[in-house]
């Protein structure tokens, strides 16, 4: 329905969380209100990275840029995953109860190494692993890309 908010999380979830990744979206110029809140958050202590290949005003404000190669976001994703995967930072009993095909999934991004993931993306493998492990262990964590935003506001 035309108007009706369609966001998976409240303002107020992202003024309280630990690790944002601001991917592929320039939510200071599109969502103005939304990065008031997002700003918030950072300034009660929440890291973010931004993935995106522009260096968007938005991403002035992360702790770090990754600024991918245009159409490599599908290898960033998986190379993220494996390397949760290999670090041992899978929540193994939400994947147990909420998941099904996971060793599917899992054997799907197993060639993604954070190595061939710089190759792919020209992100270097350590900012990678940083923003992945970052992720992966934060207490509260958001993953907002586009698409979110996009729909908070239809």
């Amino acid at each position: 329905m035309f108007g009706a908010g369609g966001g998976t999380a409240s303002y107020k979830e992202i003024e309280e969380v630990d690790v944002v990744l601001l991917w592929g979206s320039n939510a200071r110029e599109a969502h103005p209100i939304y990065f008031h809140h997002l700003m918030k958050g950072l300034k009660n202590g929440a890291k973010m990275f931004a993935v995106d290949p522009r260096r968007t005003s938005s991403s002035k404000f992360a702790d770090a840029w990754l600024g991918l190669d245009v159409g490599t976001d599908i290898a960033m994703a998986n190379a993220v995953a494996r390397e949760i995967i290999h670090a041992g930072l899978v929540n193994e009993a939400f994947i147990a109860h909420s998941t099904d095909g996971y060793e599917t999934y899992k054997a799907s991004v197993e060639s993604y190494t954070l190595e061939y993931a710089q190759e792919i993306t020209g992100v270097p493998a350590s900012a990678i692993k940083e923003m992945a492990h970052a992720y992966a262990t934060a207490e509260k964590a958001q993953s907002v890309r586009k698409a979110l935003l996009r729909n908070m506001l239809l």
